[in-house]
């Protein structure tokens, strides 16, 4: 399914609104493991990383909302 230039505005737009980004620089290779580990675990990439920096926080004891 194909989306239009004014359809993916609107989703560019919503996200630079309610979306903050964060860039992370890993070796070359390390996105394919870290696909790969998070489609073990049935979930996305973005939510593989949410999840581990949820789980530091917690073991650090500070409780974040992500």
């Amino acid at each position: 399914m194909t989306v239009s230039k004014k359809q993916q505005g609107h989703v560019n737009r919503y996200v630079k609104e309610h979306y903050d980004q964060i860039i992370v620089r890993l070796k070359k290779g390390s996105r394919e493991k870290l696909r790969q580990l998070a489609e073990r675990s049935g979930v996305s990439v973005n939510e593989y990383i949410r999840r581990a920096i949820l789980t530091k926080a917690e073991n650090d004891g500070t409780n974040i909302e992500l």
